[in-house]
């Protein structure tokens, strides 16, 4: 008896058991349902947040990037004094020059570039979003030349005007660029939508806070740009009354003439500056000039100024290579060839000797034939074997 009850008991135990199996597999079941749809819920929902993403990277993508008017950069950067369209930095320069010079314009595009990355990003879309930005930035004059444009943008010329006034008030003292770019801002803005006389007065102004020669030089940009060659000429004649002990103020005039083609001007120019240069001015200044020539007007003319200083100073080898690169820069390999030729067989110090070979074996790599580069390094060991 006691045998049987234990028996039904152990098969209720067990049934028990079973349906508590039973119902864990179902609760099981369940939440993996559950999981199921709350995922496919979800995915749309994800869907969506990358789309209304994208959405709004794309719009920052075509925000407005640059505010031109007419053909002056209002963006501040390219109308700088010290641009890169300067055509005045020498042709041949050393490769600790060059590589300092390189090393100072990277520096200076990544600040530019950090601004510019600045604006775009935020887009400013009224006067109240310039007015944020330059809390931040009150010296930027970037920032301040975009205000500007932008109020030109709704013709609202008196209200850039003002705001260039108050750039020039708000800007410190000692950020001299800065200021400078604002005043050839208002001085392009005058030009463009005010009267001659504003402009002279903008003009006038600027010289006294500004480096004179500076604003000069800007002046006659502004009408050059402009297609007013008469005016831009007289502000080049000016600038040699009152600045003739300048150099780069000639040769920066004989850059205009040959660019627009009075090329007799432009030599009666090099005659005239040499009258009132000092003498030791004189031959950068030749040297210049016929640098101008072989750019852009004629080569003949460029090799004959060359030749009278090399001929008076045939112990200066930093003038035979401004030659030599002029010719290898026209493209006359005969021309250069010959010239160098007359180089090698002059006496120099083996320090530049080998920089003349170095120099004409390049040259002859990439424009001679193998019989022309196996002549200048027989010519080379024919030179180190007469030394030994």
């Amino acid at each position: 008896m006691g045998k049987r009850k234990n028996n039904s008991t152990k098969k209720a135990e067990h049934t028990n058991d079973a349906k508590k199996d039973q119902a864990i597999h179902k609760q099981a079941e369940k939440a993996v349902e559950k999981k199921n749809d709350t995922n496919s819920h979800e995915e749309p929902a994800k869907k969506k947040r990358k789309q209304d993403k994208s959405e709004v990277t794309e719009q920052k993508d075509t925000s407005t990037a640059a505010l031109e008017i007419d053909s002056f950069d209002w963006t501040g950067i390219n109308n700088r004094v010290d641009s890169s369209d300067e055509e005045q930095d020498e042709e041949s320069e050393s490769d600790e020059e060059e590589t300092k010079k390189n090393k100072k314009s990277k520096k200076k595009k990544e600040i530019e570039q950090d601004l510019t990355g600045e604006l775009n990003e935020r887009a400013p879309q009224n006067g109240h979003d310039f007015e944020r930005l330059l809390v931040g930035s009150p010296n930027s004059s970037y920032l301040w030349i975009n205000y500007m444009a932008y109020e030109l943008k709704l013709s609202e010329i008196d209200k850039a005007r003002k705001i260039g006034e108050r750039a020039l008030k708000t800007i410190n003292f000692r950020e001299e660029q800065e200021k400078m770019n604002v005043w050839v801002a208002l001085m392009n803005l005058e030009n463009s939508f005010g009267t001659e006389e504003t402009l002279q007065d903008v003009f006038k102004r600027a010289t006294i806070y500004c480096e004179p020669v500076k604003v000069y030089k800007e002046l006659a940009k502004i009408y050059e740009r402009n297609d007013k060659l008469d005016k831009a000429e007289s502000v080049w004649e000016e600038m040699c009354k009152k600045f003739g002990q300048s150099r780069d103020v000639w040769t920066s005039f004989g850059l205009f003439l040959l660019q627009h083609n009075k090329v007799e001007k432009a030599r009666e120019t090099l005659q005239r500056s040499l009258k009132v240069l000092p003498k030791h001015e004189h031959i950068q200044t030749v040297q210049k000039f016929a640098q101008l020539e072989f750019k852009y007007g004629e080569a003949e003319r460029g090799r004959t100024l060359l030749e009278g200083i090399v001929s008076n100073h045939p112990k200066r080898l930093d003038l035979w290579n401004v030659y030599l690169d002029m010719e290898i820069k026209v493209g006359d390999v005969e021309m250069a060839r010959r010239l160098f030729e007359r180089v090698a067989s002059m006496k120099f110090s083996s320090k530049k000797m080998k920089f003349i070979f170095k120099k004409w074996l390049q040259f002859e790599k990439n424009n001679g034939t193998e019989d022309d580069v196996q002549k200048v390094k027989e010519r080379t060991l024919a030179y180190v074997e007469s030394m030994s």
